[in-house]
C-alpha cells in the first residue's frame, strides 16, 4: 500500500552501546500481548492486506505494517506460530517466539495510517508517550541539537531543523568495498565520532541513532524503527532484503501518532 513502512523493530531504549527494546510496562516498546482478532480498534486509515513470505530470514521479530488488526499463519508451522506471536500496539511491531523461517507465510490484515504533512503538522505540539530514562548522548550532541533547533518556531519545525542537519551536512556511506570508510555500531563512541569530524560520514543507523539521541536530549519523544520501505509507486510484490534494509527516525505528535 502506498506510505507504507515495513517494520521489524522499534527500538526505544540506548544504553551507550545499543539502541534495544525497553521493558517499562504498558505502552513500552517491550510490551507485548498474544495476538487475537480485532487487534488495534481504534485505528483510522486506510485497510490494508499483506501476504508475507519468508525466504531465508530466520528470526523472532515478525515483518508487519501499518497498526495491525490481525495476523493468519499458513504452513506446517501455522499453529506454533500462532500461540507463540504477540504483538505490540503502542509500537506497531510482532514477534515470534518459535522463530520464523524459509517457507512460513502468512497475511496481515492493517490499517496503514494517513499521512500528515508538515502544514498539518504546524499547530500541533509533541505527543506524549512512554518512553525510557536512557543514558544522555555524546555530550557535543547535545550541544549541536540546541545550536540547530534554534530558530525553529515550532514544534515540526524544530524535527526538520534536525533533519536537514544530518541529511544535508553529513555524507552517505556503508563503508563497502569500493565506498568512503565508514564504521558500523552506534555507540556513544561511534555517533560521537560521527559529529566530531571535519565531515559527518555514516549510514542509517549512525544517522538514525545520531538523530534520536539529538532529539530526545530536547525532550522530543523520538525513537528507532528498523525495516523495508518500497520505492514510491511501488506495485506488486516486494522482495525485502538486506539491500534494502533501512532505519529511520519516528518523532510522536500530539492527535497525529
Amino acid at each position: 500500500p502506498e506510505g507504507a513502512r515495513i517494520r521489524v523493530g522499534t527500538m526505544d531504549a540506548y544504553n551507550g552501546v545499543v539502541y534495544d527494546v525497553s521493558d517499562k510496562g504498558v505502552g513500552s516498546s517491550g510490551a507485548f500481548s498474544p495476538i487475537r482478532d480485532n487487534m488495534s480498534a481504534d485505528a483510522t486509515g486506510s485497510a490494508a492486506t499483506l501476504d508475507i513470505t519468508m525466504d531465508e530470514y530466520k528470526g523472532v521479530w515478525l515483518p508487519d505494517a501499518g497498526e495491525v488488526s490481525r495476523i493468519t499463519f499458513g504452513g506446517s508451522d501455522a499453529d506454533a506460530l500462532r500461540r507463540g506471536t504477540y504483538y505490540n500496539e503502542s509500537t506497531g511491531t510482532a514477534v515470534a517466539t518459535s522463530k520464523l523461517r524459509a517457507g512460513d507465510t502468512y497475511t496481515v490484515d492493517t490499517v496503514i495510517p494517513k499521512t500528515w504533512t508538515d502544514k498539518q503538522l504546524e499547530d500541533l505540539g509533541f505527543g506524549t508517550v512512554s518512553l525510557p530514562k536512557q543514558i544522555d548522548g555524546p555530550e557535543k550532541l547535545s550541544a549541536l541539537a540546541s545550536d540547530t533547533v534554534a530558530d525553529a518556531k515550532s514544534p515540526i519545525a524544530q524535527v526538520r531543523a534536525l533533519v536537514k542537519k544530518f541529511s544535508e551536512e553529513g555524507f552517505f556511506s556503508h563503508g563497502l568495498e569500493g565506498e568512503v570508510l565508514s564504521r558500523a555500531g552506534h555507540t556513544q563512541e561511534r555517533i560521537s565520532t560521527l559529529i566530531s569530524g571535519e565531515q559527518m560520514i555514516g549510514d542509517d543507523e549512525q544517522y538514525a541513532v545520531a538523530m534520536t539521541l539529538a532529539a530526545r536530549s530536547l525532550g522530543i519523544p523520538a525513537r528507532v524503527v528498523m525495516g523495508f520501505y518500497p520505492d514510491k509507486g511501488h506495485k506488486g510484490t516486494f522482495a525485502a532484503n538486506g539491500d534494502n534494509l533501512h532505519a529511520w527516525v519516528e518523532v510522536n505528535f500530539e492527535k497525529a501518532g
